[in-house]
């Protein structure tokens, strides 16, 4: 496993495409004897960025493996953040809070009127890493004008809570 896996880095590394109709014969075994051939699909995409190789990351980023689902996620959001925006709210009630680390990153990436509530509700995340990177981007966002007086608006909302997480999180923006 751990050369199979080394091995699919390192061609990952080296090859920037035509490595798709492999990482999709990895990518195929959905049970637990298959995790270490969805890592080595994952990771030979590591660089790709063709429609079959993107078609392969958004069905491995649905994996219930964290491990594989956050590699997916983190080259979608590299190729495109828009790539993740219809499965961001997927993204961000995951369990793990390294793949929610990446649903902030687009919806930072990409701030709509939606996005800033999304981001807001971050503020409370378990995981503090999370809920830091998300005041963060909302700080950041809120240099542009446009964007500062809805910031405000859910700084308050959150500061209105009860989570004290949250509530935090919203003092140290506002």
């Amino acid at each position: 496993g751990p050369i199979r896996l080394e091995a699919a880095r390192a061609l990952g590394a080296i090859r920037s495409e035509g490595l798709e109709k492999d990482a999709e014969r990895l990518a195929g075994d959905a049970t637990p004897h298959g995790l270490v051939a969805r890592l080595a699909a994952a990771s030979l995409l590591s660089r790709h960025r063709s429609e079959e190789a993107i078609r392969i990351l958004q069905r491995l980023a649905d994996d219930p493996e964290p491990a594989v689902a956050v590699l997916a996620v983190g080259r979608l959001v590299e190729i495109d953040p828009d790539l993740v925006v219809p499965s961001v709210e997927k993204v961000l009630a995951n369990v793990d809070e390294k793949i929610r680390s990446l649903g902030v990153e687009v919806l930072f990436r990409r701030p709509t009127e939606q996005h800033l509530r999304l981001l807001a509700d971050r503020l409370d995340d378990p995981h503090m890493e999370v809920r830091v990177r998300a005041r963060q981007a909302l700080l950041d966002l809120a240099a542009n004008k446009d964007l500062k007086d809805r910031i405000i608006e859910e700084g308050m909302r959150k500061l209105i809570g009860k989570d004290w997480r949250g509530l935090e999180q919203a003092a140290i923006l506002l």
